[in-house]
């Protein structure tokens, strides 16, 4: 073994000083920040409506802030009458982003699936947030913030830009 190979040598007892360990702590710490921001769409409001009070739109359900009530996508989707067409946008962004997470976590396997997929999928919750919020600001007595149509774009860009290694998730 040569002199130079010995100062890269870890002993096993935890001095990972070598250049391959750091950029191996390195990739995995880039895996758990993209995770935890793909993840952040999950728990960061699409839409804020503004009535009387204040209700936050999550992929998952909508959350009442004044009485604490949660109501669930799959029991709004139940509830009979008609539903407003512009209410569409939010499933089908709710199935874009688990097909998203779904896309990571094959990739975070071993499956050869592209990053770029992954980040299309993301962008298209932005697009159910914005036809949300314009579907929601039409009543007068009413205001929509769509956060997703900033949120989803920056976590899209950020993972369509990442330049990991294929087998790195």
């Amino acid at each position: 073994m040569a002199p130079t190979d010995e100062l890269h040598e870890s002993d096993g007892a935890g001095d990972n000083t070598s250049p391959e360990s750091k950029t191996g702590g390195q990739n995995r710490r880039h895996r758990i920040v993209r995770w935890l921001a793909l993840l952040s769409l999950g728990v960061v409001p699409w839409v804020v409506i503004r009535t009387s009070g204040t209700t936050l739109l999550f992929p998952w359900g909508t959350v009442v802030l004044e009485t604490g009530h949660v109501t669930l996508l799959p029991t709004f989707l139940d509830q009979p009458g008609p539903t407003p067409s512009f209410l569409r946008y939010w499933p089908l962004g709710s199935l874009a982003y688990a097909l998203a997470l779904c896309w990571a976590g094959a990739r975070a396997v071993g499956f050869p699936a592209d990053r770029r997929v992954t980040a299309g999928l993301v962008a298209l919750v932005a697009v159910a947030a914005i036809g949300l919020a314009a579907g929601f600001g039409v009543d007068p007595n009413r205001t929509a913030y769509p956060l997703a149509t900033i949120h989803a774009p920056l976590v899209a860009g950020w993972l369509w830009l990442s330049r990991m290694p294929r087998g790195d998730e």
